[in-house]
C-alpha cells in the first residue's frame, strides 16, 4: 500500500468513500461535499492509500503552525481491519513532524465508535466532549516524539 497526495482526479471516489463510510445526517456536516473536498486538494490537504490500485483509505489534515490536525480519515469496508488505518494515522504523525508540530489531533464523532481505534494508534482521550450542532464528538491528542 502506498499512500500519496489526492488529485482532482480522485474527487469522485474521495467523495463516495465519504458519503459511505463517514457522511452523519447532521446541519453543517460539509465532508462530503464536492467544493470542500477540491478545495482540500487543491491545499494538499487530503492524501489517498492506494492498495493494487484501487483507493482503499483517506485522510484530511488542518495544518497550523502549533499543531496539526486529522480532519477526516476513512477505510473503505472492505479493507479494515488490515491495518490501512493505522498506516494512515503513522503517516500522519510523519506528516505534522515534518512541519514542525509537538502535536496531532482528531475529533470523532460518538456514531463512528472509533475511540478504541484511536486509543490503539496512542491518542490519548480528552475528557470534555466537543458537541457540533447537538451530536457529541470524541476529542483526542498525541504528542509527536
Amino acid at each position: 500500500m502506498r499512500i500519496r497526495k489526492a488529485t482532482i482526479r480522485d474527487l469522485p471516489i474521495i467523495q463516495r468513500i465519504v458519503k459511505r463510510e463517514l457522511y452523519l445526517p447532521i446541519p453543517g456536516f460539509h465532508w462530503h461535499i464536492k467544493r470542500n473536498i477540491a478545495e482540500n486538494i487543491r491545499g494538499s490537504q487530503h492524501f489517498v492509500a492506494v492498495k493494487k490500485g484501487d483507493i482503499v483509505g483517506i485522510i484530511g489534515f488542518i495544518f497550523s503552525k502549533e499543531c496539526s490536525a486529522i480532519e477526516m480519515l476513512a477505510v473503505v469496508r472492505r479493507a479494515r481491519g488490515r491495518g490501512v488505518g493505522q498506516q494512515l494515522v503513522k503517516f500522519a504523525r510523519r506528516t505534522a513532524r515534518l512541519r514542525g508540530n509537538k502535536l496531532l489531533t482528531v475529533c470523532s464523532f460518538y456514531e463512528y465508535r472509533a475511540e478504541d481505534f484511536y486509543r490503539k494508534a496512542g491518542f490519548q482521550l480528552l475528557s470534555k466532549p466537543g458537541i457540533f450542532n447537538g451530536h457529541k464528538y470524541h476529542r483526542f491528542v498525541t504528542a509527536l516524539t
